[in-house]
């Protein structure tokens, strides 16, 4: 209660005193008190008290709907208050509402009306969502935000984050840990949007002792089974991209809606050609019907078909899945190949990958459906006749985008030779660094090794610049397991100021602009 209403209160009172010494010489009129206590993007709680009265209502409209009404309208027609605590509900965020209360007394004397102003905060989901969530596919195969594309959106920058793998530290992402990257905070405390696309993959696990890609270190290749155990990873009910959804939500209520929807790549599992890749390119052993069933029908990697089948159908449940969902402000985006080396005719061992045939159809499956296909290849000398084919030649496998790996922070690698590749064949940039995950090449701490490699890191954004690649061509991070979170979190000043150098270096990007 507000100090008018406690006047009014004692007054009742002194009043009701006169009349029980037998001098009643006023009748106490009714009054009425409103406060707004709270408003919310739907939602808003008010409190009504009165006085010396018998029934109390109010009237809720929007603004377009006030007007002035009298006490005797609200009493007849209004909500009458059986409780001080009032909530209304089902209200529109950002909008202006108004609220009108009267009390009568038991003689039927009216109050004079209370009325208040209700304004609603701007709820930054509703910035994410011009389409309608319907959650089927269109007549076309499309969901609904593919058919608002007229061609695959691009983005500024990338981070990899590595999830599935059974044995990984920490083995799930959460909220807390996604906030490393969707938020700069720089040495104010001032929070900026930071990566605005993410590229969720995994290579092997251990545990199961398979791999995702082919591999000549004696995993075998993942089955259906695998590759609906990332699925169950990524879609989980409170982790994974509900997670992300739920940080990026709390951070717009604190700085804004971000610019764009925060994108998603999803990384395909290889379609294997063996179930031990490495044996049966020796000859050892042959198996190709290892990995599952689609619509009843055994899949034999020795045929494309069959590979490509698999490829479209885990497509159709990635894309399938996210249409269950409703994610407010992540959206699909695309698709990656996780084979850092692509065959072309007359390279090795070409009768068992077929890249060049088989990449440009699931690129073409991929562009039916208006998402996008990336790469991530390494950086090779000019004597790798093979792995440079494909490099050179990215553009011919469907690409929408190939981002080329320096792997300078490990190797010592020649600048001119990596960025010359980069703008002449319009490739984007691989930034990398580890953790403490990265064993002796950890760049966390102020020890002369970690020195040495954020030296070694530093001059990824130096020759970015030296090169013309910055703020003209995407740039993609990799940090292993959890670097960004550690190199984030670390106390240590010399992490600190890394940090800080490269935060600003991604969020100052002309290509946010």
């Amino acid at each position: 209660m507000n100090r008018l209403f406690n006047i009014l209160m004692v007054l009742s009172l002194l009043l009701c005193s006169c009349e029980e010494e037998g001098k009643p010489s006023y009748t106490p009129r009714p009054a009425v008190n409103l406060e707004v206590i709270s408003a919310g993007f739907n939602e808003a709680e008010v409190e009504i008290n009165s006085i010396n009265a018998e029934k109390t209502c109010y009237i809720f409209t929007s603004k377009e709907e006030s007007r002035d009404f009298p006490a005797d309208e609200i009493i007849a027609s209004g909500t009458e208050v059986t409780k001080p605590r009032v909530r209304l509900t089902d209200l529109t965020d950002n909008s202006e509402y108004h609220i009108f209360a009267a009390a009568v007394s038991s003689s039927g004397e009216f109050s004079q009306v209370k009325r208040d102003t209700i304004f609603t905060p701007n709820d930054p989901s509703n910035d994410m969502t011009e389409e309608p969530k319907d959650k089927e596919m269109d007549e076309n195969g499309l969901y609904w935000w593919e058919r608002g594309r007229t061609e695959i959106p691009e983005f500024a920058d990338m981070a990899l984050c590595y999830g599935g793998h059974s044995v990984r530290n920490p083995q799930t992402w959460n909220k807390e840990r996604f906030e490393k990257t969707v938020i700069y905070t720089d040495k104010q405390g001032q929070g900026h949007w930071f990566f605005d696309s993410m590229l969720m993959l995994e290579i092997w696990d251990d545990n199961y002792n398979v791999t995702y890609s082919i591999a000549n270190d004696g995993k075998e290749s993942s089955r259906k089974t695998h590759w609906e155990a990332l699925l169950d990873y990524w879609f989980a009910p409170t982790s994974g991209f509900q997670a992300l959804d739920d940080c990026i939500a709390e951070k717009a209520v604190e700085i804004g809606t971000p610019p764009s929807p925060r994108y998603i790549v999803f990384s395909l599992p290889d379609p294997v050609y063996f179930k031990n890749y490495s044996k049966g390119a020796s000859g050892s052993e042959k198996t190709t019907k290892y990995w599952g069933s689609i619509d009843g029908k055994e899949m034999d990697f020795s045929k494309m078909d069959h590979r490509l089948q698999a490829y479209e159908w885990y497509i159709d449940r990635i894309r399938e899945r996210f249409a269950e969902k409703d994610y407010k402000y992540i959206q699909l985006l695309g698709f990656y190949i996780i084979s850092e080396t692509l065959s072309m005719k007359g390279t090795w061992r070409y009768e068992y990958k077929k890249h060049e045939e088989l990449i440009p159809m699931v690129a073409e499956y991929c562009h039916k459906c208006n998402e996008g296909l990336y790469w991530i290849p390494y950086s090779v000398s000019e004597d790798d006749a093979g792995h440079n084919k494909a490099l050179k030649n990215w553009k011919k496998f469907g690409f929408d985008l190939t981002i080329l790996q320096p792997n300078y922070y490990w190797d010592e690698k020649d600048w001119a030779t990596t960025c010359s590749y980069i703008n002449k064949y319009d490739m984007g940039m691989e930034f990398e660094f580890e953790g403490s995950h990265g064993g002796g090449t950890s760049i966390l701490g102020s020890d002369e090794r970690a020195v040495y490699r954020k030296e070694r890191f530093r001059q990824y954004m130096e020759n970015a610049r030296n090169y013309g690649i910055y703020g003209k061509k995407p740039i993609v991070l990799y940090t292993g397991t959890n670097a960004l979170y550690e190199l984030a979190a670390s106390k240590n000043r010399s992490d600190q100021e890394l940090y800080h150098e490269f935060g600003e270096f991604i969020v100052n990007s002309p290509l946010k602009k």
